[in-house]
């Protein structure tokens, strides 16, 4: 082949890949095209789902005024189907429930799911369904229990939001922290007083960076919100209350000292859920008032993206404060939040460890002074989380006399580096030293 063939031939191929290129990227238009048809058209049908609720439930046209919540409008007040905080139970109502039947097949289903990431012990918050009643998931677990399916140990967390609903519960069940059987028990009584960062409704002492008439959202009058943790613990109920904001963990540990002075009990392991915006005087009456706090590490890979853009570098500085909190002495455990986040433990251990999200950004860590030692961070959901449900001299160890829950991993997260721990799986989980699931 001469070099006039040569270049003739290569002439042809670029030719050929030019129009190939053409018709691919003609294609992709296309596809580009119907994709997003498709996602408007998914978008207008959701929005329209929503609107309709509204109007169903008469506060679509009629927009009341919350202290509790708020209806996200647009530019011409009509309201764009966003409901905060308590605005969400307006429509509540209108939904349909779950049936018994319904309820028991969902809890088989996921259970699978549990243990396929090692979880062998889960402190549920079902009572937060809107759409099944408590009485109906009381009865799914306890049935199931009886009926020998039950291959992880759930605790139910008591989520009664009202006097009303904590009055009820209290007249007609008469499960109390800690009753049930090694398969189902009563947990302990959960508020959501505030929400969360990223809608800039966690209820804090200062305002949001370039928000300055934004403090979030304190959901309950506080003499209310007494109240209830008051009730609750005289008949028998732990306390564990969510707090993402700093303002709304200073009204817990206020309830916490006024009750523990008030109703002295030897160990009433008071609890807050999330303890994210922290400062040094809280984590110090943390310490002071021995409260645990029970964190999710995993919540750092979104709030990396959004935490000092919304609360500036100062609080970020104090908050996520893993590591501070168990050099102050402070009982902390792991959890998930999930639906919010996932619930596979080893995740969550990663970023705990690295304080990284799970593409092992940024390079040396977010808050690299608040990482965790391996150790420290699988004892977050083993001993750590068995002491918060009053387990720890049966649950989080292997030793005589506890029950043999336990793991087989694909590696050694002890010896493997950091940023390989995010690659590890649960190759089989037992319950009671029986083998419940093998990938």
């Amino acid at each position: 082949m001469n070099n006039l063939e040569i270049i003739e031939m290569q002439n042809a191929i670029i030719s050929n890949m030019a129009q190939i290129n053409a018709e691919l990227h003609s294609r992709l238009e296309q596809y580009e095209a119907v994709a997003q048809n498709e996602k408007t058209a998914q978008l207008e049908e959701a929005t329209g789902n929503m609107i309709g609720r509204l109007k169903a439930a008469g506060i679509f046209d009629d927009i009341p005024t919350l202290q509790d919540g708020h209806i996200v409008v647009d530019e011409n007040g009509v309201p764009t189907g966003m409901l905060h905080e308590r605005a969400r139970h307006l429509v509540y109502d209108i939904l349909t429930k779950y049936t018994k039947e319904q309820l028991k097949q969902f809890i088989l289903d996921y259970q699978k799911d549990l243990l396929s990431t090692g979880l062998t012990t889960v402190q549920t918050d079902d009572f937060k369904l809107w759409d099944a009643t408590i009485d109906d998931i009381l009865a799914a677990y306890e049935e199931l229990d009886k009926e020998g399916k039950l291959n992880v140990r759930f605790i139910q967390q008591l989520r009664l939001i009202t006097d009303a609903q904590l009055e009820d519960y209290l007249h007609r069940h008469s499960g109390r922290t800690g009753d049930g059987s090694e398969f189902f028990k009563i947990g302990a009584f959960k508020l959501l007083p505030d929400g969360s960062l990223g809608g800039k409704t966690a209820a804090l002492r200062e305002p949001y960076e370039g928000d300055p008439e934004n403090k979030g959202i304190f959901v309950y009058d506080e003499k209310v919100f007494y109240d209830l943790l008051e009730k609750a613990y005289r008949n028998g109920l732990q306390l564990a209350i969510h707090a993402i904001g700093d303002y709304t963990m200073d009204v817990i540990l206020d309830c916490y000292e006024r009750i523990a002075a008030k109703y002295p009990k030897p160990d009433p392991r008071f609890r807050i859920i999330h303890c994210q915006i922290t400062s040094e005087d809280i984590l110090d009456r943390f310490a002071r008032n021995g409260v645990l706090a029970d964190i999710q590490p995993l919540f750092i890979r979104a709030d990396m993206e959004i935490a000092e853009e919304l609360l500036g570098k100062e609080r970020v500085s104090t908050s996520y404060a893993w590591k501070t909190m168990l050099d102050k002495g402070i009982h902390v455990s792991g959890s998930s939040d999930a639906p919010v986040e996932s619930f596979d433990p080893i995740l969550a251990i990663h970023c705990a460890v690295t304080s990284q999200n799970l593409d092992g950004q940024p390079a040396g860590g977010w808050l690299p002074q608040q990482k965790l030692t391996v150790q420290e961070a699988v004892a977050l959901y083993t001993t750590g989380s068995a002491y918060t449900s009053y387990e720890e001299n049966v649950k989080g160890k292997l030793c005589p006399g506890y029950l043999a829950d336990f793991i087989v991993l694909s590696q050694d997260i002890f010896s493997v580096p950091e940023n390989e721990i995010v690659n590890t799986k649960v190759e089989q989980t037992y319950l009671g030293g029986k083998l419940v699931y093998s990938c």
